[in-house]
């Protein structure tokens, strides 16, 4: 209102005269007061609080603000008035600190910048398993040779507290920061086997072939063909096993494919659909032969 602007003037003016800045102070509480939302108005006095050495006025201004930002869903303002609120409580207070970190990764669950600051708070006298979970958030955003690295690492922490599924869930998340590690997919693919984790395999199995279907379409479509056949007739799903048995048609060509996935569409109920499948790849026959016939006869003499 013309109320707080006239006081926003005025305080912007007080900060603006050496020996007045903290006169201000008063008039930017007032303009919060009636407006918790103004950021301006928070942001000014949030400097001149730190300024000053108010850590505890700073504390709690930060804390109605995270309040004002929850309220609105801003996680922008979330993750950036939380890093600020935790890097100042954990000069005296560290468990609130970490306090700060969690109820931001609940609003923020992959904030890197979060996560990371979370982590260095926590000293080696750190519950390991409260550790080895941040560290697991901190794979989860992390990609290449530094998730293979940070996978390895939590494989053995989890290994270390006697938590097989902790165990598994690391390697699956180093495979899917680095796809490219050969030695953690196979791993990966092994332990689903041997457990017999049918639904994760066929995730597995689709991820690992659409990953590799330009570089190699014969292997991947094979890949694609299992993961059809575990969720067809393993998991009764055979709805599930048509999309992937299309992609392996669609990298293939080949006929066998198309007999499963028509097979696949029936038993999922989608009649039309097999129908149509059929008649498209006939059609591309047919039209096929037509080409090599007209290609034929342009190479006879006289022709």
């Amino acid at each position: 209102d013309r109320r707080n602007e006239a006081r926003r003037g005025k305080a912007q003016f007080l900060v603006a005269i050496e020996g007045r800045e903290f006169d201000a102070v008063d008039v930017l509480e007032a303009i919060l007061e009636e407006e918790p939302e103004h950021h301006e108005a928070a942001g000014l006095l949030a400097n001149l609080y730190e300024k000053s050495g108010y850590d505890e006025d700073l504390v709690q201004l930060l804390e109605r603000q995270l309040d004002v930002a929850r309220y609105h869903e801003d996680l922008d303002t979330i993750t950036d008035l939380s890093l600020r609120l935790g890097e100042l409580l954990e000069k005296v207070r560290r468990d609130d600190a970490a306090d700060v970190y969690r109820r931001a990764l609940d609003w923020v669950p992959k904030e890197r910048r979060v996560i990371e600051a979370y982590l260095a708070l926590l000293g080696p006298e750190t519950d390991p398993r409260e550790r080895a979970e941040v560290r697991g958030r901190l794979l989860a955003v992390s990609e290449g040779a530094a998730a293979s690295t940070l996978a390895r690492e939590l494989m053995a922490a989890w290994t270390e507290l006697e938590d097989p599924d902790a165990v598994l869930a690391a390697l699956a998340a180093g495979v899917a920061g680095n796809p490219d590690d050969e030695e953690l997919r196979e791993e990966l693919e092994t332990k689903y086997r041997l457990e017999e984790r049918w639904e994760p395999l066929a995730g597995f199995l689709e991820a690992q072939a659409l990953h590799h279907l330009e570089s190699e379409p014969e292997r991947s479509a094979t890949r694609l063909r299992e993961a059809a056949q575990i969720r067809r007739v393993t998991l009764q799903d055979p709805a599930g096993a048509v999309s992937l048995l299309q992609r392996a048609r669609e990298a293939t060509g080949s006929p066998e494919i198309l007999a499963e996935l028509v097979d696949a569409m029936r038993e999922s109920g989608d009649l039309e659909g097999a129908a149509a499948e059929v008649s498209t790849a006939l059609e591309a026959h047919l039209a096929a032969q037509g080409e090599d016939a007209r290609d034929a006869r342009r190479g006879q003499p006289g022709v």
